[in-house]
């Protein structure tokens, strides 16, 4: 009996310790839990001031937010401690493991280069994470049927006015839910789009015909302020709700190729490059700062659906542009005494004039 409960009390003993022993674990646990926490907080609060301050867009914030977070839940640890060669595996997993495009993990190293070399102010000569080279590739092209197809689809008639607008204005797809109905300048033949891609103002086609469009459906709904008002009417339609009436009609249409809202954008810029119309004029009515390397590529074969006006056809003094063919018109004569090239330069003026000239 003594020997039974000798053990009994030793086995009692080791159960104690044990169970002290784990929870003294689970409490570092909790407190380097709470700390990674507090640390993650703080960097987050710095991050998103740093952001602020740039101006950067409520989307890109997110999207650098999230970034960092998942890369700190990868190795679950804060990631002002983490180092090069971590990340550089983090990136590789991204890729490989995960299967992320090339253009998607240079969105995380965007931001990631953000964090470290903004936030936490180390240098980028000491602290360096590599992007990957992204193949240049051809966008998809809608051709006539299909986008005859695509827009006859028996959809609402806010959902059809969208899609017309954003293929004949050639908006992208938070720059067409966002329009109010000011912005529809009738008499210019323009349609205003306010605080774009990269915060910035400009003018796009209107066309006679998507005018009519849009004066059937203001008719009917009487959209006031927003174009195109959400369910609930306190505010635009979202891009998530875009997005699914173009899949929604792309399905029914039986199109199989791949992308989405932005080939109608795609679309839009084919006409008009093959209507003739300056690369110099389409940037600026694409809102871009530069011109995509796709852009001087050559434009597939595509055509208007029935009902639809060519924006080529419309005036584009409205849009504050200088095509090219405008400036190929200028020639030697037309330029005043002291403004013409010597008489050693007429070669080089011969060639450029040549340049400007030649078809895209």
């Amino acid at each position: 009996m003594e020997v039974a409960s000798s053990l009994l009390s030793g086995n009692s003993v080791l159960i104690a310790q044990n169970d002290l022993r784990v929870r003294n674990a689970a409490h570092r646990e909790a407190v380097a839990t709470t700390a990674r926490e507090v640390d993650m907080s703080s960097l987050r609060q710095d991050m998103i001031e740093d952001m602020a301050v740039r101006g950067f867009a409520s989307n890109t914030q997110v999207a650098y937010l999230r970034a960092v977070t998942q890369l700190a839940r990868f190795y679950d640890r804060s990631p002002d401690r983490l180092s090069e060669r971590e990340i550089q595996r983090y990136l590789v997993h991204l890729h490989q493991e995960k299967g992320l495009s090339h253009s998607t993990c240079n969105q995380v190293v965007a931001a990631l280069r953000f964090f470290y070399h903004v936030t936490l102010r180390r240098r980028t000569t000491s602290f360096v994470i590599p992007a990957a080279r992204t193949p240049s590739k051809l966008p998809q092209v809608l051709s006539r049927e299909e986008l005859t197809r695509l827009l006859t689809q028996p959809l609402w008639p806010k959902h059809r006015a969208l899609l017309l607008t954003a293929y004949a204005a050639g908006l992208r797809v938070s720059e067409v839910v966002a329009l109010r109905v000011r912005d529809i300048d009738s008499e210019r033949g323009v349609i205003r789009v306010e605080q774009g891609k990269g915060a910035r103002d400009r003018t796009t086609l209107l066309s006679s015909r998507l005018l009519e469009v849009l004066r059937a459906y203001w008719l009917q709904r009487r959209p006031e302020p927003w174009l195109f008002p959400s369910r609930d009417g306190e505010g635009h339609v979202g891009a998530a709700a875009a997005k699914h009436a173009f899949a929604k009609a792309k399905r029914r249409a039986g199109i199989d190729k791949p992308g989405g809202m932005h080939l109608l954008r795609h679309a839009f810029a084919t006409n008009l490059l093959q209507a003739g119309v300056g690369v110099y004029t389409l940037q600026r009515l694409l809102g871009h700062k530069s011109i995509p390397q796709r852009t001087r590529s050559p434009a597939h074969n595509c055509g208007w659906p029935p009902g639809l006006h060519d924006p080529s056809s419309a005036t584009l003094s409205g849009c504050n542009s200088y095509s090219s063919t405008q400036r190929s018109r200028t020639t030697l004569a037309a330029l005043p005494a002291w403004r013409r090239p010597p008489a050693c330069a007429c070669t080089w003026w011969s060639r450029w004039a040549s340049r400007s000239r030649t078809a895209i």
